[in-house]
């Protein structure tokens, strides 16, 4: 479950973070999170992100996003 957390920012305006934690046997798996402006967006972009990560192809994709694998030659 996403958590909806409002935010003062620098410039006095509200902004509204979404969290989503993932955690299988009590280890966190994965972790993002998203401000918008409008706390409304922040609720609809958590509930979209976490029924894709339901998903255990989609999970595992972006758990691997970013690593790349470096080859050698000889």
């Amino acid at each position: 479950m996403a958590t909806i957390r409002a935010r003062t920012r620098k410039d006095g305006t509200i902004g509204y973070t979404a969290m989503i934690r993932i955690t299988r046997g009590g280890v966190i798996v994965h972790q993002e999170n998203r401000t918008f402006d409008k706390k409304k967006l922040a609720e609809v972009w958590a509930r979209k992100r976490e029924s894709l990560l339901d998903d255990p192809r989609e999970l595992e994709k972006v758990q691997h996003r970013g690593i790349t694998c470096l080859l050698y030659t000889s």
